[in-house]
């Protein structure tokens, strides 16, 4: 429609369009987080098998980092999580949190935001998951407007000079 200038996010494989222009900018991992009174909080080596019963706060069912983290479920021979809520706003998974005792699943950078102003703990688990470059989706036919190409040049310095991020290949 025409509304938007540009995204900046995670680029999923359905934001593939002749319509659109898309600019990877950096790899994201992604982390398990949980609120920081959450007995698992004092885990030193939290396991899959203890996380794959408690309530989630997931991304929704579209997002491939759904999918892959219930392939990771299976790969380590556990039914998915069961007891979830979809969402991919921060705010509802802090809230849940807080106030469920539910696990999150964000990016790495993220996590460590959260947990440096202390409203989640990020755990110490490995996601060895792939997911899509965090990137910049525009429409192709587009109005480019100089505000926003000054906009823009913020997340791809900081994507080219390395803020701690593994480049897209």
């Amino acid at each position: 429609m025409g509304e938007l200038d540009f995204i900046v996010g995670r680029l999923e494989p359905g934001d593939a369009a002749p319509d659109l222009d898309t600019e990877a900018l950096y790899a994201e991992p992604v982390a398990v987080i949980v609120a920081p009174g959450h007995p698992l909080a004092a885990v030193r080596r939290p396991t899959w098998a203890m996380l794959a019963g408690l309530p989630w706060v997931l991304p929704p069912a579209w997002a491939a980092s759904r999918a892959k983290l219930q392939q990771l479920f299976h790969k380590h021979r556990l039914d998915p999580p069961a007891d979830l809520i979809e969402s991919a706003s921060h705010l509802v998974t802090l809230t849940f949190l807080q106030q469920r005792g539910s696990v999150g699943f964000v990016a790495a950078d993220v996590a460590r935001q959260l947990q440096a102003v202390q409203l989640a703990v990020a755990l110490p688990i490995p996601v060895p998951i792939e997911l899509p470059p965090v990137g910049i989706l525009r429409l192709r036919a587009g109005l480019r407007t100089a505000a926003g190409n000054r906009l823009l040049a913020l997340p791809r310095a900081q994507a080219a000079h390395g803020s701690g991020r593994p480049p897209v290949d």
